[in-house]
């Protein structure tokens, strides 16, 4: 299949044909390519935009795969001084902040780190926990403006501190405070 190779105004290429193979490195504001596709620029707005404008069960935005080793990255979000902003590393961990995250979802700050969930008025927001896919429970910030902890099982609600159990609050209702006093 021939390749069509049109300049629009001597600013815009457009390749149009079904399929081409590109050997080497194709750079796009750069002569020294140093990635298979390399796009350099210094310009206002979106540096690249992908668009897929179909419709239907399968029109998919973009696909990125790599190694599933646990040292490589998936993707890699930086500023310009090189610090990773967000990684995803092969063995699915993502981190916001840390560029080695240790969990599924790892954040860090360096300093105060707070995970935000907003909620809409009159909305509930939180953190659910879900056991095989079947709810269990939660923390959530409810539409009566009150904090809950949320067990949907008839088991415990504990709390630890320094590595011990300090309370209960049994599945039946029961209070139950291991060591001290409650005071208020």
């Amino acid at each position: 299949t021939d390749t069509t190779i049109k300049a629009n105004d001597g600013n815009n290429l457009i390749l149009s044909a079904s399929n081409h193979l590109f050997s080497g490195s194709v750079g796009i504001g750069t002569t020294s390519p140093s990635s298979p596709l390399h796009v350099s620029a210094t310009k206002q707005g979106w540096l690249a935009q992908l668009k897929n404008t179909g419709t239907g069960n399968d029109a998919n935005g973009l696909l990125l795969q790599s190694s599933d080793n646990a040292t490589e990255y998936i993707l890699a979000v930086e500023n310009m001084a090189g610090s990773k902003a967000m990684v995803v590393k092969g063995d699915l961990n993502v981190g916001i902040g840390p560029s080695s995250p240790d969990t599924i979802l790892h954040l860090d700050d360096g300093t105060d780190t707070f995970l935000t969930i907003e909620k809409d008025d009159g909305g509930t927001g939180g953190i659910k926990f879900d056991n095989a896919g079947t709810y269990r429970a939660a923390v959530q910030y409810g539409s009566g403006e009150t904090l809950d902890l949320v067990n949907t099982l008839s088991n415990d609600i504990t709390f630890w501190t320094g590595g011990t159990q300090r309370a209960v609050i049994s599945g039946s209702g029961g209070l139950e405070v291991m060591s001290g006093n409650i005071s208020g």
